[in-house]
């Protein structure tokens, strides 16, 4: 499983797509992925709060091509980026070049973290260790390298979230069940109009077996058809598994954000909801 994640990151580097039609590579490249990033999810300069770690030693876990860590070293942190990948890593060297920005990288796997102990003032990672085979290793990992006194600022799905419970567990997995039964080889007829996402979870459960597991891998991230396309792993946490996770830490605190597709509603209620059932569940952790 292990090295199904690292095949599929590796030839799937995460928000690249949001740079087609631009060089790869380009200043405008990285630029373009950047305001899309802070723009949809803004809660990630909420909580990475990042001209704080001016002249702290920060590691991120799941750098990917930089974007995050990016920020951290134009506000003054020595960085280093760790990834899985690597083309993520060669990707996060060519942004922080273009934008003349310092950094160490290292390819390298959460689980087994190539530092001494007490080495970084914060730990971050956003969107990375659910994807990890065992996460209770890489939380152990990232314990061990944090500074006593230091953070951890570590961002996992959301298993109450609207969609985790809405999205995928009521829609999705009983509406590919009922596709299958439907159409066991395969092939959707052409007259059934389905968005292309859903087309695409069908497809790849077919292929792979109907598992819940894999329809929410597929539905976590853009997966298509095809060996070696589809997102392989992906888990969600609660608010008390996060407690469970870090208690080898002194203290720790969780927050739920991240609203998709309802910004039509009144700020005040999508606030409340987005507090409650967001896709995102943040934890800071103090060692």
């Amino acid at each position: 499983m292990k090295e199904a994640v690292r095949e599929y990151w590796e030839s799937h580097p995460n928000a690249v797509n949001l740079g087609t039609g631009l060089i790869q590579g380009s200043k405008e490249f990285f630029e373009a992925i950047e305001r899309h990033r802070y723009t949809a999810e803004p809660c990630l300069q909420e909580m990475a709060q990042f001209p704080r770690w001016r002249e702290k030693r920060v590691l991120e876990i799941g750098c990917g091509i930089g974007t995050d860590l990016r920020q951290f070293s134009r506000d003054g942190a020595m960085v280093v980026g760790l990834d899985l990948t690597v083309e993520g890593v060669r990707m996060a060297r060519k942004g922080f070049a273009v934008f003349g920005l310092s950094g160490d990288f290292v390819v390298a796997d959460a689980e087994a973290l190539p530092f001494v102990s007490d080495a970084f003032d914060l730990i971050y990672s956003n969107g990375v260790i659910h994807h990890t085979p065992d996460i209770t290793a890489a939380v152990s990992e990232i314990h061990r390298v944090v500074k006593v006194g230091g953070e951890s600022l570590i961002m996992v799905y959301h298993r109450n979230s609207y969609f985790a419970l809405v999205v995928v567990q009521a829609l999705l997995i009983p509406g590919i069940r009922i596709l299958l039964w439907l159409f066991p080889r395969g092939i959707l007829p052409r007259w059934l109009r389905l968005p292309m996402g859903i087309k695409n979870i069908y497809r790849i459960t077919f292929e792979k077996g109907f598992s819940q597991e894999t329809i929410f891998a597929a539905s976590t991230d853009l997966s298509t058809p095809g060996d070696g396309n589809s997102n392989p792993l992906s888990h969600a946490y609660s608010r008390r598994d996060a407690a469970r996770m870090f208690s080898a830490f002194t203290s720790c605190k969780s927050y739920v954000r991240q609203l998709y597709h309802l910004k039509f509603l009144p700020p005040l209620l999508r606030n409340w909801i987005e507090r409650r059932a967001g896709w995102f569940l943040f934890v800071r952790a103090v060692k």
